[in-house]
């Protein structure tokens, strides 16, 4: 959990109902108080670090389910539900919000969806955008919206639901919300595919896309991070982890045919983990980008051919980092040795901003240990959309900037 002190707030007030919220916002609009929404405190070192002052809105006390028709593999609850009291009350009935998300005892589902937090899951049930059908927001001048519902259907405006996701709380304080659901997997089981360096690895995914097998995640690992999968005396080496999930029949059927596939595609001694390798593994893979340790973590998201050139120049700079790629989505995360902010800021600004550009993505910093220095450009990178556009969507949900003021793109 990240320390509350990196917000300049001046007092946390909890709230423990949507009225109670409602007219607190309302307080601080009429104030012109700045706002800063908090869930599980787990990211609040993501984004550019916020220096005007104002009050921190904690939310977890919003955390009731209002409606759960299992039938309908939907859930609607209050958007401060801890992720982990979330999963426990859908794994009673055989159930799943598939988002892997890491600290899952302190994040909160509001919090998940701001910043669009994804796990390894991502590969093969998609992202936190596809389980958003319905959405209730405050909008910073105190505004009720909501969007979708339990039917999904095309209207005519804003895609709230997607609008809010990734936006760091800024176009509106989320407050309750309806998931899809999906059915837990009867067994779950990791293949590791030792590659001989992040070209072979290519090939070997560039491969994968094409087979009938169907993994979950395909993980790149490299680094000291990752000594249970790959050779910790040799930092060059490096592994694929590839997650199946399925019937025991199904998974059966998968390890085998994958097991052949790698074999002609030059992999040795590929293996699959035991079950409880498994979980160890899956966990670390889940967690790796919220390490509080890390100096910094930086995450490159593009095309998935620009993985290899962009794992190729951090290695360049920095032998001694970590890597975890989700290869078969174009997103490469790196835990970075000791640094200076400038450093980090130039890495990011000089060196692989411009080479994710070349693959339609761009670069952005998930943390660093000492931020202060840290600015718009060099946290999010180039905007893939024109700057009008963007400051006009924050002039329209929040026209007087109360909420999160300063930590995303907009200005």
């Amino acid at each position: 959990m990240t320390d509350l002190s990196t917000l300049p707030i001046t007092e946390a007030v909890a709230v423990s109902s949507q009225d109670d919220l409602h007219q607190l916002v309302q307080q601080c609009h009429a104030d012109s108080v700045s706002m800063y929404p908090l869930g599980g405190q787990t990211s609040l070192g993501f984004g550019v670090p916020a220096r005007t002052e104002g009050i921190g809105i904690d939310l977890r006390g919003i955390n009731q389910v209002i409606d759960f028709p299992v039938r309908d593999l939907t859930i609607t609850v209050e958007a401060g539900i801890l992720m982990s009291d979330l999963n426990a009350l859908l794994a009673a009935e055989g159930l799943m919000l598939p988002l892997h998300v890491p600290q899952m005892s302190n994040a909160t589902l509001g919090g998940v969806i701001a910043t669009n937090t994804n796990g390894p899951g991502r590969f093969g049930y998609g992202t936190v955008r596809d389980y958003v059908i319905g959405i209730r927001a405050l909008s910073g001048d105190a505004q009720v919206y909501n969007a979708g519902g339990r039917v999904v259907k095309n209207v005519a405006g804003y895609d709230f639901c997607k609008l809010l996701t990734g936006s760091l709380g800024t176009l509106g304080i989320i407050t309750q919300v309806t998931m899809k659901l999906k059915p837990i997997p009867t067994r779950q089981a990791t293949v590791i595919a030792p590659v001989n360096d992040v070209q072979h690895a290519d090939r070997v995914v560039a491969e994968l896309m094409n087979s009938m097998v169907r993994p979950v995640a395909i993980e790149y690992l490299q680094g000291s991070e990752f000594t249970t999968v790959v050779d910790a005396v040799d930092q060059s080496s490096a592994a694929l982890a590839i997650v199946l999930h399925g019937t025991d029949e199904e998974v059966d059927w998968m390890i085998g045919k994958l097991r052949r596939e790698l074999s002609s595609s030059k992999v040795r001694d590929s293996h699959n983990l035991d079950t409880e390798s498994h979980e160890q593994l899956w966990s670390q893979l889940c967690e790796f980008a919220a390490d509080d340790t890390a100096l910094a973590v930086t995450e490159s998201r593009t095309v998935s051919s620009g993985c290899v050139s962009i794992i190729n120049l951090v290695l360049e700079q920095h032998p001694e980092c970590s890597v975890q790629s989700h290869m078969g989505d174009g997103i490469v995360t790196m835990k970075l040795p000791e640094h200076s902010d400038a450093q980090v800021s130039d890495l990011v600004i000089k060196t692989l901003g411009p080479e994710a550009r070349r693959h339609h993505g761009h670069v952005v910093i998930l943390s660093a240990a000492n931020a202060a220095e840290l600015t718009t450009q060099s946290v999010w990178g180039e905007p893939s959309s024109p700057d009008f556009l963007i400051q006009k969507l924050r002039e329209q949900f929040d026209p007087q900037r109360l909420i999160n003021p300063g930590r995303f793109v907009y200005q």
